[in-house]
């Protein structure tokens, strides 16, 4: 509909801007009366073949280990005080403590999903801290309350291995 609604708009305005009259040269109203539609929300497909819950689990530590991997590097990139070596040191033992249910692979998806929330409850509370002296860590912070928390029961998002395509619609054409 979007496709066809911008070709029809292109196709009126290139079929208008070309016409010259010897008259004085008229504005051309261009559709600006058409309500442009808001662009799709994205349409979560359901998975055609969902992993294993360990693939599960780990998918969602991993992720949430990249975003502390994140925040430690930016820590690293500033100059060395005591201060930093500390909040180091939290950071790690937070990245150690999710990482715990990687090496027990026989916990539920629910057990990781609580402690994936307590731990990016803290991690969230320390980048927080962090506002006023690394403005870059806000960026973090809502990925964390705006992406990650969200989505961390979201089984098809974090364990989809294969979706639905489109080609099927372009099988049946062409057969």
């Amino acid at each position: 509909m979007n496709k066809m609604l911008c070709f029809i708009v292109l196709a009126t305005f290139l079929a208008t801007a070309g016409c010259k009259s010897s008259r004085k040269q008229e504005e051309v109203p261009i559709a600006r009366d058409v309500v442009e539609a808001p662009p799709p929300a994205p349409v979560v497909q359901p998975c055609a073949k969902l992993g294993s819950k360990i693939n599960f689990n780990d998918q969602r530590i991993l992720a949430f280990q990249k975003l502390v991997q994140l925040q430690i590097l930016r820590i690293k990139a500033l100059p060395m005080t005591d201060e930093s070596t500390q909040e180091l040191g939290k950071l790690e033992s937070l990245r150690r403590r999710v990482s715990y249910p990687l090496l027990t692979s026989s916990l539920r998806p629910q057990a990781v999903t609580k402690i994936l929330t307590r731990e990016a409850k803290n991690f969230s509370a320390f980048l927080q801290s962090r506002n006023t002296k690394d403005p870059q860590s806000k960026t973090l912070d809502d990925e964390i309350n705006d992406r990650f928390l969200p989505l961390l029961e979201n089984e098809e998002h974090w364990n989809c291995l294969e979706k639905p395509t489109d080609f099927e619609e372009d099988k049946t054409e062409s057969e």
